[in-house]
């Protein structure tokens, strides 16, 4: 499968974060993972395609699944990767 950079990097970051929760529950974790290059695919897609609006109304719910309010904040240098900077330019 054909990914952008910002769609590599967001499955990176889904795979990441689901390695948590398979020291909870591994099978689950591990079906998960099996989606996550089509769904980070998906969603890169609709970051960088030419519609803006999806892009707007994708954006905030990406940034708060990878980052939840209140539990952890990604660091200045973060927002300046691919995806950093997809999901900035896609916020209103």
């Amino acid at each position: 499968m054909l990914m952008s950079v910002v769609a590599e990097q967001l499955e990176l970051e889904m795979v990441r974060r689901l390695h948590v929760v398979g020291l909870l529950d591994r099978p689950t974790a591990n079906r998960a993972v099996e989606q996550v290059p089509w769904s980070a695919a998906l969603w890169g897609s609709m970051l960088e395609g030419s519609d803006r609006a999806l892009a707007e109304r994708v954006a905030p719910d990406l940034a708060v699944a990878l980052w939840p309010p209140g539990v952890a904040r990604p660091p200045q240098r973060w927002w300046r990767t691919p995806l950093g900077r997809a999901l900035k330019l896609a916020v209103p």
